[in-house]
């Protein structure tokens, strides 16, 4: 693979870092999956810039089999083959790249696609990034710092049924002085709801027994009338452009993506509970110039990518160390679970534990298992694709557990460069 980067750009940009990070890592992983010999080159240039913003143009092409034109116009629909070909050598594992288009909606940007069948493709998008300093940047790292003990006296319920997600925001929710009590799902928050006050909830939309939109409505209409009004954060994984609106329609506050920074769960927390950005950054103390803290050593694996879980542990290897025990933990029993409905035909617990397995792939950087267990998620009631996933699955299931395997290599890694055993 061969990387240029204009050497114009300005190092220190302000921009989505995890959604642009997810996007390269889609485009490179399928340039790699569908180029089986000749070369892949990925290139950032300068469009344009002012004396705030930079203009950059991304892209990623390859010299692989190409797209038949007949394709082009259906290839960003969820896991179109690009031809017959693909599916027979690549197991049928498809392109995902609506996943692409979404994420690159959200940031105000689109997929351009240039494409010769046989002799390779481009995928290209731009990007508006704000221009910053070494010491803005500096200052922006160490202020997270400074949330520590700042939400002392709230109190927060989270509605996840994910150990995973639970893991990820009790570590910073408690950090920052809150406290916090988790319910597995919609039903479990109601009751909790009932027995304690809460000063915000944050709900999470797909869930067992009860959902979050359920549990919303009930909240919104059943609960006594000086609880019905309480914040109500909705959290999705599913992120398509104008869901904001749709999630106030139904009764919730606001709407965070997964996976969401720690700095934006921050921020929505106190705006939901009165505060404005200004009060916000006001409250924080006086900060010191400090050089953000040394990237982590990479660690090659085939199947595992750890920027992910390195960007989300603000430096905190023992956090890595829990998110990958985690993940170690929760993987196989839901593989196992997710392996007999599909044997069974069970569609409904198809849905469920593929869902479930998405933040797992997500935060254990396998791109490509994230886009099958959302394709499996997004088909499992579909009659006519039924068949494919069982086709498709034991090939997935055993990418999944290679990636298990080098988890564990991880795992032991951190802990002993973290706890010395």
């Amino acid at each position: 693979m061969i990387s240029f980067l204009d050497d114009e750009i300005n190092p220190f940009l302000i921009g989505d870092a995890n959604k642009l990070n997810q996007v390269l890592m889609h485009l490179i992983s399928n340039a790699i999956k569908f180029t089986s010999s000749g070369k892949i080159v990925f290139s950032a240039d300068l469009v344009a810039e002012t004396n705030t913003d930079c203009h950059i143009r991304f892209s990623v092409s390859d010299t692989g089999m190409g797209i038949q034109s007949s394709k082009l116009q259906n290839i960003f629909e969820a896991f179109t083959q690009a031809n017959d070909e693909s599916s027979r050598i690549h197991g049928g594992l498809g392109l995902g790249l609506t996943i692409v288009k979404d994420l690159l909606t959200l940031m105000n940007s689109n997929i351009q696609l240039e494409s010769e069948y046989e002799r390779g493709s481009t995928f290209s998008f731009e990007l508006l990034f704000e221009k910053s300093t070494p010491e803005s940047i500096a200052i922006a790292t160490s202020s997270e710092n400074s949330f520590v003990g700042s939400l002392k006296g709230v109190k927060i319920l989270l509605a996840e049924d994910n150990r995973v997600n639970q893991l990820f925001a009790s570590e910073l929710i408690t950090e920052w002085g809150a406290t916090l009590d988790i319910a597995d799902n919609g039903q479990i928050a109601i009751e909790l709801y009932h027995k304690k006050d809460y000063d915000i909830i944050l709900m999470d939309i797909q869930m067992p027994i009860l959902d979050g939109i359920d549990a919303t409505h009930i909240i919104r209409n059943q609960f006594p009338k000086h609880k019905q009004n309480i914040p109500i954060i909705a959290i999705t994984a599913n992120a398509k452009n104008g869901d904001e609106l749709k999630f106030k329609e139904y009764g919730m506050n606001d709407v965070i993506f997964k996976p969401y920074s720690s700095i934006k769960l921050y921020k929505l927390i106190n705006q939901q509970l009165g505060k404005s950005e200004l009060e916000i950054i006001e409250e924080l103390p006086a900060q010191k110039v400090i050089p953000p803290k040394a990237i982590l050593p990479d660690i090659l694996f085939e199947h595992v990518n750890l920027h992910i879980l390195q960007s989300f542990s603000r430096g905190k290897e023992s956090f890595i160390v829990k998110m990958l025990q985690a993940i170690i933990d929760t993987v196989p029993p839901t593989v196992r679970e997710l392996n007999h409905a599909i044997q069974q035909g069970d569609w409904i617990s198809v849905n469920k534990y593929s869902h479930k397995l998405i933040p797992n792939m997500n935060m254990s950087g396998n791109s490509n298992l994230e886009i099958q267990m959302k394709w499996i998620e997004n088909h499992a009631s579909d009659i006519a694709a039924q068949p494919e996933i069982i086709e498709r699955w034991p090939l997935i299931k055993l990418e999944v557990e290679k990636t298990l395997t080098e988890l564990k290599k991880a795992d032991t890694f951190y802990k002993i460069r973290t706890f010395g055993k």
